[in-house]
């Protein structure tokens, strides 16, 4: 009589299957909370002060009452961006695609964007209402979206492969259990 597999293997299946899925949620966690923790409120009246390093770049979105897709600015630009410590000003150009970020009930679009020249700290000062700076979207907004493209390659090196092996051991088992009874 042939050996039976145990139950057992079901059990290592399943690990195969949900320990690189937990693995991914865990880095797509962590990836949202860097990209949220970038983010900097301007308050009203205040300089923000960030330390940018050369060639970092960031990007300042304003409040909108409701999601605006499409429709473009609904406030005009009233930010002033400095360098503070002599070193080159920072450049700032005007975002060139639509990007909105929703946040619950809180719409950000992205009006402009600014890129350190030198290593320094750089201060953001802007005129009453919500103003918020956060990661860079970029020239045309992919970079938002290109931010999480090393999880979607994490996710598809470590899920796929554990989905793959947790499935087929599972097939070999059952069929084997099935087979030998």
């Amino acid at each position: 009589m042939a050996n039976v597999p145990s139950r057992g293997w079901y059990v290592v299946a399943a690990a195969l299957v949900l320990l690189p899925v937990g693995a991914a949620g865990f880095d797509l966690g962590s990836q949202v909370r860097q990209t949220l923790a970038a983010i900097a409120v301007v308050p009203d009246e205040t300089d923000l002060v960030l330390a940018l390093d050369a060639g970092e770049a960031r990007t300042i979105f304003t409040r909108v009452e409701s999601p605006t897709f499409g429709q473009g600015q609904s406030e005009p630009f009233d930010c002033e961006v400095a360098a503070v410590d002599d070193q080159q000003p920072p450049l700032v150009e005007q975002v060139q695609a639509d990007v909105e970020v929703t946040f619950f009930d809180d719409a950000w679009v992205a009006s402009e964007r600014f890129e350190a020249q030198a290593a320094g700290r750089v201060t953001v000062s802007c005129a009453a209402g919500d103003w918020a700076v956060g990661p860079d979207v970029g020239r045309n907004g992919l970079a938002l979206a290109t931010m999480f493209a090393g999880w979607t390659g994490r996710f598809a090196t470590w899920v796929l492969p554990g989905l793959l092996l947790g499935v087929v051991t599972a097939g070999v088992v059952a069929r084997r259990r099935r087979t030998t009874n």
